[in-house]
């Protein structure tokens, strides 16, 4: 129960990330990075280290952590869709088609 809420919150804060506040986003990162070094085979914690990546126009890194995830957990549609979006943002196409194919299916 409190694990939930504690994710809760973070859902929240990385809500509150994208006001395009700088340091929010350092903080946002830092804990995202964190959480996804103590448990780095823990479904969801490298699909909000993308989240935040993104929110933050860090692209590479973004991209780095949508694909950790769809190696963790393959069926999230999250973390395809996240993927597929960055490579847009990146002109990667082909990789964008290719991983909206995959959020489609997952």
């Amino acid at each position: 129960m409190v694990e939930r809420f504690q994710q809760r919150r973070f859902y929240v804060r990385c809500d509150a990330v994208r006001t395009g506040d700088g340091i929010l986003h350092e903080i946002a990162r830092a804990v995202a990075e964190r959480a996804r070094a103590l448990a780095p085979k823990r479904p969801g914690l490298s699909l909000l280290t993308g989240i935040v990546h993104y929110e933050a126009g860090r692209f590479e890194d973004a991209a780095k952590a949508f694909e950790a995830e769809t190696k963790l957990t393959p069926k999230s549609n999250p973390a395809w869709f996240g993927l597929a979006m960055t490579h847009m943002e990146l002109e990667h196409l082909e990789a964008s088609r290719d991983a909206f194919a995959e959020a489609i299916h997952a």
